[in-house]
């Protein structure tokens, strides 16, 4: 083997453990010694994207999934457990949730580099809708090291009409199609995965854009630079 333009000699084949969806499973690989940095190197770890003591990118994805979408991490590892029988500890949970928003948080940074870079929005792959809403807002959180600060939500989704629930006489409008964009950052940069999200969702060939939301000066900033050809609604 050849690592670092040196050549590294095979030593012996040792065990790593992965923690899996299946349970601990314990790989046997070979290792090398490289000759001019005396590090010793796996080659099969890269290969299968694994080290000793870490976690499947399989159990990783149910971590996070489970970590968003349960009331506490505590709750996600115990219906972890009910799921697959694999044990692992609240903070473990947390901290797979954690790399899977901080790999999002990449992705929407990089779009919005992109968007204000000039490059064309994405292309829908479902036809325009007549109407395509658009809602912002901003919730205040206690966040564990930054105290109080507002999350930033986002909302798309289109309408439709149906006979209202207590007066089946009357047609009352209903949000259908609704996809979500939340971010803890500042007002530009939230305007962008705004637009990210409402260009996927063909904003630019709707026949009607709506922008919804309260009072806050931020919103209509974004409304007024990014979706300028929107109706303005104010949410009382």
């Amino acid at each position: 083997m050849v690592g670092y333009g040196q050549r590294a000699h095979f030593q012996h084949c040792r065990p790593a453990t992965v923690t899996t969806l299946l349970g601990p499973l314990t790989i046997t690989r070979p290792s090398y010694l490289c000759a001019a940095c005396r590090q010793g190197h796996a080659p099969a770890d890269a290969q299968l994207q694994i080290c000793a003591g870490s976690r499947s990118a399989g159990l990783d994805h149910l971590l996070a999934l489970l970590g968003t979408t349960q009331e506490s991490f505590a709750e996600a590892a115990t219906v972890l457990k009910r799921l697959t029988l694999v044990h692992v500890s609240p903070t473990t949970v947390r901290d797979a949730t954690a790399t899977l928003g901080a790999a999002v948080v990449a992705q929407q940074a990089q779009q919005g580099r992109l968007l204000q870079a000039g490059t064309p929005p994405p292309a829908s792959p479902t036809p325009p809708p007549s109407r395509l809403c658009v809602l912002m807002d901003g919730v205040l959180a206690h966040l564990h090291e930054q105290g109080w600060s507002e999350i930033k939500v986002g909302c798309c989704y289109t309408t439709h009409l149906r006979p209202d629930g207590q007066r089946p006489e009357r047609l009352a409008i209903h949000a259908q199609q609704l996809s979500y964009v939340v971010a803890l950052a500042e007002a530009e940069t939230v305007g962008w995965h705004r637009w990210y999200e409402a260009a996927r969702r063909s904003v630019l060939k709707a026949d009607e854009v709506v922008v919804l939301g309260d009072g806050a000066h931020w919103i209509w900033k974004i409304a007024d630079e990014l979706f300028p050809q929107a109706m303005q609604i104010l949410d009382w």
